[in-house]
C-alpha cells in the first residue's frame, strides 16, 4: 500500500546522502504514484522534490521532505 511504501524512507535516506539521482528516482516514482491516486497535495509537493532534482540540485528539498512526511502523516490518519 502506498501510505507503507519503503520509497519514502529511502527517499529521505538518498536526500540524506547525497545521493540526487536515486532521490530523483524514488521521488519521480511517488509522484506518479500519488498523481495515480490522485492524492493532489501530496503529488504537488512531490513535484516540488523531484524539479530540483531534475535540475541536478537539492534546493528546498529538506523542507519539502518534511512537509511530504507531515502529509504522510496525515494521509495514514484518513485511511
Amino acid at each position: 500500500m502506498f501510505a507503507q511504501d519503503e520509497g519514502f524512507a529511502s527517499l529521505g535516506k538518498c536526500l540524506a546522502d547525497g545521493d540526487l539521482r536515486n532521490a530523483f528516482d524514488v521521488a519521480h516514482t511517488l509522484k506518479g504514484v500519488a498523481g495515480n491516486l490522485g492524492l493532489t497535495p501530496m503529488f504537488n509537493t512531490i513535484s516540488d522534490i523531484v524539479e530540483p532534482l531534475r535540475a541536478g540540485t537539492d534546493k528546498d528539498t529538506a523542507e519539502n521532505y518534511k512537509k511530504l512526511l507531515d502529509e504522510l502523516e496525515f494521509f495514514k490518519k484518513c485511511i
